[in-house]
């Protein structure tokens, strides 16, 4: 309906339809990620190992956020030090859905005309990947509870009311699977 294959619609029936179809689509997500909170707790969390050029699928997220930066006037830059064609092995689906979750919390949670910075680094055989924002923050009381399941800082959520809280739980599971840490 909203591409016009029935017709053409009013500007109040537009409006309806689209809200509508952003609340699907908000559901989806949250489905999403309650089947891979269940498949994580089954040991059930599908990976795919291969060997990837990691720096591409850590510019291909940066890039595919670039567009919600833009909308929310946030700055989005990326640096790195690690050659370009540094090749890692690794699921790159799951590593890609998990920087855009931070990519995307880093991004919704910021302040008008803030920043967000994605750094990579090469360190003693490590990559460390560093997501930096201007953002909001979160309660220093409330730090430690920032990779558990349904977590989401107080004034998260009287800034934004959807979420379900479940993404940086899933984020600290594709890392952890990697072999890898996530920190705050």
């Amino acid at each position: 309906l909203l591409d016009g294959d029935m017709g053409d619609l009013s500007e109040k029936q537009r409006e309806f339809l689209q809200q509508g179809f952003e609340a699907t689509e908000q559901m989806i997500r949250l489905v999403n990620d309650f089947l891979d909170i269940s498949r994580i707790e089954e040991g059930k969390f599908g990976f795919h190992f291969a060997k990837i050029r990691i720096i591409d699928t850590l510019k291909k997220a940066v890039q595919m956020s670039m567009a919600q930066a833009v909308t929310n006037s946030i700055t989005l830059t990326f640096h790195s030090d690690a050659p370009d064609d540094l090749m890692i092995i690794a699921d790159e689906e799951r590593l890609y859905a998990a920087m855009m979750n931070l990519l995307d919390n880093a991004i919704r949670y910021n302040k008008k005309t803030g920043e967000v910075a994605v750094i990579v680094v090469e360190k003693d055989g490590m990559l460390e990947v560093s997501v930096a924002d201007t953002g909001i923050g979160i309660p220093v009381d409330e730090q430690q509870k920032i990779f558990s399941r349904f977590y989401r800082a107080s004034n998260a959520i009287r800034r934004r009311t959807d979420g379900s809280g479940l993404g940086l739980y899933i984020v600290q599971n594709v890392v952890r699977r990697h072999g890898g840490d996530i920190r705050f």
